[in-house]
């Protein structure tokens, strides 16, 4: 074309497909952490495995920092910390007692951060009641005490109950009942042919219960001359201040019995248990 004598500038012509569209460059937002699952409390026992777990959401990269009472934890021989899929996991693979405590998950990125706690309880592991030493059955002379001892492992506190013949054992004039660093003993003061039956003793806690039995046999006696004529027959309520030495003993009356001599040298008697 021919330019406009009233422009001297020199015109050069675009084509349609010379026209270039301008390219535009947007820069995403950065969006900062927040936890779109927190940790959450537990409760567990000594020697399990402890693990806590949370996710995080926003822009990565994110850094993972954990904490146990305030104080930052690596992982090592006592924790096991990963970050998956945005999984932030913690592992304490045997738990002890010292594990109780506030745990932190703390995420930080270029925009910002955000933290999630919870608490772990860790208590010894509950056991039932079991018995390292039981009752053992007893056959002795009526107007002896009588003494049941037994020891108990398990889980405190720990309730001890006594039964006779499945009858529970009131505690009073006759018995006595006592449980002390984990041994309980049932004792009688002057044991009685009536008092002879199968004794259980019953440990209960929390988590369970267990017994152990045992019988007491308590035997007639007489006391005899020399001549092996009778003096005193059973019961005898009262047992002498002296304490006769014993030895197995055989007299053609007596076949078998337990022989105790007492008395003087110049007049003595026997005792003969059944």
């Amino acid at each position: 074309f021919t330019p406009s004598p009233l422009c001297d500038r020199t015109f050069t012509r675009i084509y349609p497909e010379e026209i270039l569209t301008p390219c535009f460059s947007l820069t995403d937002k950065i969006m900062p952490p927040s936890f779109s699952r927190k940790l959450k409390d537990c409760n567990t026992v000594v020697g399990n495995v402890g693990e806590m777990e949370c996710k995080v959401s926003g822009s990565p990269p994110f850094t993972v920092s954990w904490y146990h009472d305030g104080a930052e934890i690596q992982t090592g021989p006592n924790y096991d910390i990963s970050f998956s899929d945005n999984n932030c996991t913690l592992k304490v693979p045997t738990l002890k007692l010292l594990d109780s405590g506030v745990y932190k998950c703390k995420a930080v990125n270029k925009a910002g951060s955000s933290e999630t706690s919870a608490s772990l309880v860790v208590k010894e592991a509950k056991t039932p009641p079991s018995f390292p030493k039981k009752i053992t059955s007893l056959q002795q002379t009526e107007g002896l005490p009588v003494r049941f001892e037994c020891r108990i492992a398990g889980s405190s506190p720990i309730e001890v109950s006594w039964l006779r013949d499945g009858e529970p054992v009131r505690e009073g004039d006759e018995f006595s009942m006592t449980y002390d660093d984990n041994t309980a003993v049932l004792q009688i003061g002057s044991g009685e042919m009536r008092h002879s039956g199968e004794y259980t003793c019953v440990a209960t806690n929390s988590v369970g219960s267990a017994s152990c039995r045992a019988k007491l046999t308590l035997q007639g006696f007489v006391v005899v001359d020399r001549n092996l004529n009778v003096v005193t027959e059973s019961p005898m309520r009262t047992w002498p201040d002296w304490w006769p030495t014993c030895r197995r003993g055989w007299s053609a009356q007596r076949s078998g019995w337990v022989h105790c001599l007492w008395g003087t040298l110049a007049s003595p008697q026997h005792y003969l248990s059944k």
